[in-house]
Formats: C-alpha cells, sequence, structure tokens
C-alpha cells in the first residue's frame, strides 16, 4: 500500500478472522503534511483494507510526524 506521504510504516499488529479483522499500525508522515492532509491520509490508509478484503476490517492508524 504505497501513499504518498508516509515514509515507514511500523508496529503493525493484526487479529482476528477474515471475517472480523482488527489491524493497528504506526505511521510515520511527512512532517511537513498540514494537519487535514495527514487525516485524509489516516482515512485512505483505514478504508483501503475494506476495499480489499470486506467491511469487517478494523483499522487504527498512529501517525507520528
Amino acid at each position: 500500500m504505497a501513499q504518498k506521504g508516509i515514509i515507514w510504516v511500523h508496529k503493525v499488529r493484526s487479529r482476528g478472522t477474515i471475517d472480523d479483522m482488527h489491524i493497528d499500525m504506526h505511521i510515520l508522515a511527512d512532517s511537513k503534511m498540514n494537519l487535514e492532509d495527514s487525516h485524509r491520509l489516516t482515512h485512505k490508509i483505514e478504508y483501503a483494507p475494506r476495499k480489499e478484503l470486506n467491511n469487517n476490517v478494523e483499522v487504527i492508524v498512529h501517525i507520528e510526524p
């Protein structure tokens, strides 16, 4: 999942099954991004697995500057 503004992804954890999946991750974002762009980036990351897998995927993203 390459997205503009992401420098590094770490501390990725997942649990559950394909029908009830939970993912959380830390994203090192470009420190020059403003708050609105960071928020948009977070939503893109959170919804990407739902498009690929199903709507029962919950993603929590922790943005780090």
